[in-house]
């Protein structure tokens, strides 16, 4: 089998970005001390991108190179933070919502799928939380 018979054999269906166990102090729950102190969330998500990753971009500019297929790992992880610390958020799940929002928000991601984990929530267990998927219309 030639080369250009191997290459024809498969098709790529996209990529993954993985953000795996981002964690961040979050003022959130509905219980009186969950208002009152921050507590440590756990985030991992994946974001099925179905584009051609453009090569052509420079490694120079990482915000420039988001525009161009690329996401930019940190500028993500930036902007979800930034979306915790808006202030306390009594349901998980309505931060799931917002932060998927924000994947959303780059053209390139066409699913989504997201865990919140609140890892001091039950004492005998590793975390409590909730898993969101959500796909682009």
């Amino acid at each position: 089998m030639s080369d250009m018979d191997e290459k024809n054999a498969y098709q790529k269906l996209g990529y993954r970005i993985v953000i795996d166990e981002l964690v961040v102090q979050a003022s959130i729950g509905i219980y009186p001390h969950e208002r009152k102190k921050k507590q440590p969330l756990v985030i991992s998500l994946n974001l099925n991108i179905a584009t051609e990753i453009n090569t052509d971009s420079t490694m120079d500019n990482p915000i420039a190179m988001e525009n161009k297929n690329f996401i930019c790992y940190k500028q993500l992880c930036d902007d979800l933070q930034a979306i915790v610390a808006l202030g306390h958020i009594p349901l998980l799940e309505d931060l799931g919502e917002m932060l998927a929002e924000c994947c959303f928000a780059r053209k390139q991601v066409q699913s989504i799928w997201l865990s919140l984990k609140k890892p001091q929530a039950i004492k005998t267990a590793k975390g409590a939380g909730i898993e969101l998927s959500m796909q682009r219309k």
